[in-house]
């Protein structure tokens, strides 16, 4: 008995030919999103540690020339970019703790069959 489940366990199933097809189909256009976000994406990384001198000469593409954190530490010392540091983690940790609160008061009541009025509210027969 032994024997006969695990010769069992090892067969797969086979796909069909179609089924091979789609599957690579699938794979290259995803393949194809991906590179379309991620070559950009790493264009960007790549100029913000790159000199700007490299930067305006057109020499960077994904892997940083001259590397260095000069952009950085000049957006940092700009103090509007600390203040939407700030108004962000404010709204998140604000809104959050609202979003929690709301819904949470709302949910309750909603669970109850015997509320008046909630076959209006949440849309049921």
């Amino acid at each position: 008995m032994v024997t006969r489940i695990a010769k069992t366990r090892n067969h797969k199933i086979r796909g069909t030919a179609s089924d091979r097809v789609f599957d690579t189909v699938n794979f290259l256009v995803a393949l194809f999103a991906l590179l379309i976000v991620l070559i950009p994406l790493l264009n960007v990384v790549a100029s913000s540690f790159s000199s700007g001198r490299a930067v305006q000469a057109g020499e960077v593409g994904i892997i940083p020339v001259e590397p260095t954190l000069e952009a950085y530490i000049e957006v940092f010392q700009y103090g509007d970019v600390w203040l939407g540091y700030r108004n962000t983690i404010f709204y998140t940790v604000v809104g959050t703790f609202l979003n929690i609160i709301f819904t949470t008061l709302m949910a309750y009541p909603l669970s109850r069959v015997d509320l008046r009025g909630r076959k209006v509210i949440t849309s049921t027969n």
